[in-house]
């Protein structure tokens, strides 16, 4: 006579062994999701790099200046004229060491080669 469980075992996998590969597949599934989801939000390019490394720079200042630069201390050069031709408040202050390029255009001029949001403080690299 066969007992009930040795049939369980030659016909298959147990219950516990289903519970456990399943909860295993969950497990795999929650650690997954995140990252997956995550990928919509990450730069796309290295434009959507800088213009991210901008926004923080833009935040600092905010934080202690108490508001965001306007788009025509943005427009304005640096001190130097070697470290480009916009950005002066950020470069000048040493929030970045020069005017950064937007590799999409290569060029660094708030409102040709960036759009500047001074109320939100957001920055996108133009798209030619």
């Amino acid at each position: 006579m066969v007992s009930i469980r040795s049939r369980a075992v030659i016909g298959g996998f147990t219950l516990l062994e289903a519970v456990i590969i399943l909860l295993a597949l969950a497990i795999a599934a929650a650690l997954a999701a995140p990252r997956l989801s995550n990928a919509s939000t990450q730069p796309s390019d290295l434009a959507d790099v800088r213009a991210q490394a901008l926004e923080s720079h833009l935040l600092l200042f905010r934080e202690r200046q108490g508001r965001f630069p306007t788009a025509q201390e943005l427009r304005r050069p640096p001190a130097d004229p070697e470290r480009g031709s916009s950005f002066g408040v950020l470069v000048d202050a040493g929030y970045v060491v020069s005017a950064p390029v937007n590799p999409r255009t290569t060029g660094d001029v708030v409102g040709i080669d960036w759009h500047y949001d001074a109320e939100s403080g957001r920055i996108r690299p133009v798209t030619p």
